[in-house]
């Protein structure tokens, strides 16, 4: 053969991955200096099943790739013009080669007449691949046995539908948008009233005190109305006052039962503030009531960073949905399906880790954290121990009719998560706010 016809194959280096320019390359067509033998194995399979009767049964027959073997020689100096007359040409022959093994570069193999390059004589086997390579490294020359298996492709036409393959009946994938718990289930009023509340228990405050406090024109004037002090979102302040400055707001809750113990011991410690007093002066009651004033803005701003131990996520439309929570290290998937019949919708909780399922037949809510129970609960981790409630901020003091319309929709539910338990909520509010006046 290697006399009267010319083996070619076309390394397809081209098609390799690039990262950069400099790694572009072009396709390669190397000629053998001289064939030996070429052969080309075609076979196929015949499937084949026993049947009870000690028989075969063949239903199928199947192509198998075929694969061609191919031997011969290159010489040092080269007979070919591939890398003819090159220093170190047979070595540089053997990378190539091994590079085409090594990094499965698909070849195209082709027989052409020795003095007619346009002329095929056999058949061109294309995406053909070396996966075996046998070297027998000579004087001057260097032998080759090659082995090419061919890899089958199948090329499929994507169907475009006609049809909305959509089904309107199923969950929508959803994703929740955290928001404010204080915006959510606390009561700013409630917690300004709670401080008025303790600082008369501990004798800070007097009735008249609060009195003239409540009906002075001050009030308007530095953010009090009706009792509830309006502070806004604000951040913890640079100078905490009392207790808290010891660690932060956590401490309230990494150390909670020792400060429990606090309260039975009250009559034994000092006020770290003066009483608030009332007076009949205006200008001192003004500046009596100012300094109160100050001194529950501070402690609020340090009770509004209990906002970090509660996460609310808002649901993001009234319609069957899905989503997915990471609480507590763990993910935990909500669904949310209406019911046709009463327009109300249930909840199925599955944590994916345990797989363990929480559900409500009825989205059970709370408006406000007073209102937690165990029963209206959905799920309490398994890690941790963080609760998590449902609540709709919106029914709280609506009427019968508009409490039926908001309860349908799911728009306005948002899901509660805790890390402490509600329960202990006002306890842990008073102790903070105690320790805050406390020497």
């Amino acid at each position: 053969m290697g006399n009267i016809y010319r083996a070619v194959i076309i390394a397809h280096f081209s098609e390799l991955p690039v990262l950069t320019a400099n790694e572009i390359r072009q396709d390669e067509e190397i000629e053998f200096d001289y064939v030996e033998d070429k052969n080309i194995n075609s076979s196929s399979t015949i499937t084949s099943s026993p049947t009870v009767e000690g028989d075969y049964i063949a239903d199928h027959m199947y192509r198998n790739p075929k694969t061609l073997s191919i031997s011969g020689k290159f010489a040092e100096s080269g007979y070919q013009p591939y890398l003819t007359n090159i220093e170190g040409r047979l070595e540089k022959l053997q990378d190539v080669f091994e590079e085409i093994q090594n990094k499965a570069v698909r070849c195209t193999i082709m027989t052409r007449r020795k003095n007619d390059i346009s002329s095929v004589l056999f058949k061109v086997r294309d995406n053909m691949y070396l996966n075996n390579i046998s070297w027998t490294e000579g004087a001057t020359t260097l032998k080759f046995d090659f082995t090419f298996t061919e890899v089958m492709t199948i090329t499929t036409d994507e169907i475009e539908y006609d049809e909305n393959v959509v089904d309107d009946t199923l969950p929508a994938l959803t994703e929740p948008e955290q928001t404010s718990a204080f915006s959510t289930i606390i009561n700013m009023d409630d917690l300004s009233n709670l401080i008025d509340d303790t600082c008369g228990t501990l004798g800070l405050t007097s009735k008249e005190f609060m009195d003239g406090f409540q009906k002075a024109a001050i009030a308007s004037a530095v953010g009090l109305a009706g009792g509830g002090l309006i502070v806004g979102s604000v951040a913890l302040a640079s100078n905490p006052v009392g207790w808290v400055i010891a660690g932060g707001i956590a401490v309230a809750f990494a150390y909670y039962g020792l400060y429990k113990a606090i309260s039975s011991t009250l009559e034994a410690r000092k006020y770290r503030l003066e009483q608030f007093r009332y007076y009949e002066d205006k200008d001192k009651m003004k500046a009596e009531m100012e300094r109160y004033t100050g001194f529950k803005t501070e402690l609020m701003k340090q009770l509004k960073a209990l906002e970090k131990e509660m996460m609310m996520y808002s649901i993001a439309s009234n319609k069957n949905q899905e989503m997915m929570l990471l609480i507590d290290n763990d993910y935990y998937d909500f669904e949310f399906i209406r019911n046709n019949d009463t327009g109300l919708y249930s909840l199925k909780v599955v944590n994916l880790t345990s797989n363990k399922i929480y559900t409500q037949s009825v989205i059970s809510t709370i408006t406000s954290i007073t209102d937690c129970t165990s029963t209206n609960c959905v799920l309490e981790t398994e890690v941790s121990g963080y609760f998590v409630y449902m609540t709709c901020p919106s029914l709280y003091g609506c009427n019968e009719t508009n409490y039926k319309t908001i309860q349908k929709d799911l728009s306005k539910y948002k899901i509660a998560v805790l890390t402490f338990d509600p329960k202990d909520f006002n306890n842990m509010l008073v102790e903070i706010i105690t320790n805050a006046v406390m020497k």
